[in-house]
């Protein structure tokens, strides 16, 4: 049960910090309609040089996937029965 949950946080972490994929495909999409945040994070802070922004962002996103962690961590608890 433990690697299930592992396996549930590693993918929720990675489909967050997609990047390859969309700026590869679209480029963020017409109006930015596919732009992830980690594309978002790099837009601001190399393109544009908005570090403050993307340092905004970037803690943002961490904060996000600390959250989620958490919440799975804690419902974790009801996916394990141990037998004493």
């Amino acid at each position: 049960i433990t690697l299930g949950f592992s396996r549930l946080a590693v993918s929720m972490i990675s489909s967050m910090q997609v990047f390859v994929q969309p700026q590869m495909l679209t480029g963020g999409g017409p109006g930015n309609a596919t732009l992830p945040i980690v594309q978002f994070i790099y837009n601001q802070g190399f393109k544009f040089q908005e570090l403050g922004l993307a340092a905004a962002a970037a803690w943002i996103l961490f904060a996000i996937i600390i959250a989620i962690t958490a919440a799975q961590f804690g419902v974790q608890k009801k996916w394990v029965h141990y037998e004493h």
